[in-house]
């Protein structure tokens, strides 16, 4: 799924992002605001669902943050959108 950040669009909840599907894979590269982290952190904690998370509501994340020690969550730097030019 794909889901732009935009004024008039957001994309957030349980019900908004399916986080309660058993099986989800959830990959955020956007925004962090488009995905509501504390119902996410929820469906993971209860090991529904698996993230790879690359962007967060607030940056950097929190080294207090409880999605560190989740095994179910790949955290990455904000490295998704590294581009590299052509030679």
């Amino acid at each position: 799924m794909f889901f732009p950040l935009h004024r008039n669009l957001s994309y957030s909840g349980r019900k908004g992002a399916q986080l309660d599907e058993e099986g989800a894979f959830l990959i955020n590269i956007g925004r962090g605001k488009t995905i509501d982290e504390k119902a996410l952190k929820e469906a993971l904690q209860i090991k529904k669902i698996q993230a790879v998370l690359d962007v967060f509501e607030r940056e950097p994340l929190s080294p207090k943050s409880g999605l560190w020690d989740l095994k179910n969550v790949i955290i990455t730097p904000h490295v998704s959108a590294s581009t590299f030019p052509r030679r």
